[in-house]
């Protein structure tokens, strides 16, 4: 798993929002190195990405393992 097969994910479907649940659970069983290397990478996705839906959902899940920001 990595950020642009999250973001191929995304965008290939229109429930996102459950898309986005099931990427949640894949992420909380990697290990914290590997799970914060994707969150970060998602980040820098986000940035590039010109979609509102996809930088929503993508928001969601950042936030789901970055509760401080």
């Amino acid at each position: 798993m990595n950020a642009r097969d999250i973001i191929l994910r995304l965008k290939q479907t229109t429930y996102k929002s459950i898309v986005a649940t099931n990427i949640k659970l894949e992420l909380r069983e990697l290990p914290y190195t590997r799970r914060r290397e994707i969150i970060v990478d998602l980040e820098q996705e986000k940035v590039k990405s010109d979609n509102s839906d996809i930088e929503d959902v993508i928001d969601d899940i950042i936030d789901e393992f970055n509760p401080n920001k």
